[in-house]
């Protein structure tokens, strides 16, 4: 079923390239790179929320905890985008940042047949006390990768690509991607992940782990011991466990191996694991 999809995706994204061509011109679709920008925006306590959009392109989030008290902002972008994003400043304690555009040759360019050249970095320099309440992400069509920060609540979504967070303390993160990997690196917060279509890799988790992949492997290594509800319908799951865990194990498969320690069930912690098709290994450091 999984390979049916992905088949009829495939036709389907060479149909609209070939109809793309005729229609709007090779000229429009192979166009240079567009215009670069760069901005910086003050930021200081009142900032509680940052919003961030966008329709097309790859999202850098950067944290550096020197105590400057600024965002910078810079990549490519169309004009009407960049006019927008070197306008905005804090309001009501929430910085939106959004790089949505109108863009007809969108869809096309995605299957290779001309791509613009559209990233955009955000770099936010705070003090090592700063904490973000909320910070919400949202990419149409590219990858989302951030990396440091104190956020108490996270929301990343990606509808086409992948979604990568790294070294990242909060209270919750809830990662996911239609179609594309969702990896969480030294995330130090309660994780929600999920991918469509793509794997998933949880790494160094210490907190309870909420975790689903449609149609993609998954795994998890625990820094400390912590519970889990793990699910894949098409794909491997893999766990590597804490040494200190001791709860118990709770591990099925309907078409697929499974291999899991045996439950100490010295502590209410409880690791779940379900797989519809695919094997399931458990593994204690």
């Amino acid at each position: 079923m999984k390979r049916v999809l992905l088949n009829i995706f495939a036709i389907g994204c060479i149909v609209v390239g070939m109809g793309g061509m005729l229609f709007f011109g090779m000229d429009k679709i192979f166009k240079s790179q567009l215009p670069s920008y760069q901005h910086s925006i003050e930021i200081g306590a009142d900032l509680k929320r940052i919003e961030i959009m966008a329709n097309e392109g790859a999202v850098d989030v950067t944290w550096k905890l020197d105590g400057q008290n600024k965002i910078e902002l810079s990549g490519q972008a169309p004009e009407e985008t960049i006019k927008k994003i070197t306008h905005t400043s804090v309001q009501n304690q929430t910085l939106e940042l959004n790089y949505k555009h109108n863009d007809d040759l969108q869809w096309i360019r995605l299957m290779n047949l001309g791509t613009y050249d559209r990233k955009h970095s955000i770099v936010i320099h705070a003090s090592k006390e700063f904490i973000l309440e909320q910070m919400n992400g949202k990419v149409s069509a590219g990858t989302f990768t951030m990396q440091g920060g104190k956020i108490n609540d996270l929301t990343v979504k990606s509808e086409l690509g992948s979604v990568i967070v790294k070294e990242v303390q909060g209270q919750q993160a809830t990662l996911s991607s239609d179609a594309g990997k969702v990896v969480a690196d030294n995330v130090d917060a309660k994780l929600d992940a999920s991918s469509a279509f793509g794997t998933i890799d949880l790494i160094d988790t210490t907190q309870p782990v909420t975790v689903k992949a449609d149609a993609g492997s998954i795994f998890m290594e625990q820094k400390l011991p912590h519970s889990a509800k793990v699910s894949s319908n098409f794909g491997s799951i893999e766990i590597i466990v804490s040494p200190q865990y001791e709860g118990s194990y709770i591990a099925s498969s309907n078409f697929g191996s499974v291999e899991v320690p045996l439950s100490k069930g010295k502590s209410d912690q409880v690791i779940q694991v379900r797989a519809d098709a695919g094997s399931i290994n458990i593994v204690e450091k």
